[in-house]
């Protein structure tokens, strides 16, 4: 879910309905934990709006490429600051990166390398803590 800063939210106390979000991002398979990681704040597409990675580290990946698991989506953000825009699939809506064979929980962590603003994009990072080679990856955007 997406609850943005707006008055309506600065007007509620005490709990807030998931009711006033202005976005419900939905995973692409029951059981993905799409959500478990989220960070904000990175513009990976050079469009001055902050865009937002979603870790889905249960996604398991298709028969055909053999036993990874996890993925994180890129949703690209517009700079629209109006009223919510309703639920977003992330299987069509978003870039989604796949662990590669062998790679397991790959979008449990995330984490965000703030470019220069001149000549790179922000770059990320995406932990995959689970199988036989635990690792970190790094995703570096450049600008040309």
């Amino acid at each position: 879910y997406l609850l943005r800063g707006s008055d309506t939210l600065h007007r509620h106390t005490g709990r807030i309905s998931l009711e006033v979000a202005d976005a419900r991002f939905e995973g692409s398979q029951p059981g993905a934990a799409a959500g478990q990681a989220i960070a904000s704040g990175g513009d990976f597409d050079d469009d001055g709006h902050p865009d937002i990675l979603i870790g889905a580290p249960g996604d398991t990946a298709p028969p055909s490429e053999g036993d990874a698991s996890g993925s994180v989506y890129i949703v690209y953000g517009d700079g629209d600051a109006g009223s919510g825009v309703g639920t977003v699939d992330l299987a069509p809506g978003a870039i989604r990166i796949l662990a590669a064979p062998g790679v397991q929980q790959f979008g449990t962590s995330l984490g965000i390398a703030h470019g220069d603003g001149a000549t790179r994009l922000d770059s990320f990072f995406v932990g995959a803590p689970g199988g036989l080679a635990p690792a970190v990856y790094f995703f570096r955007s450049l600008s040309y």
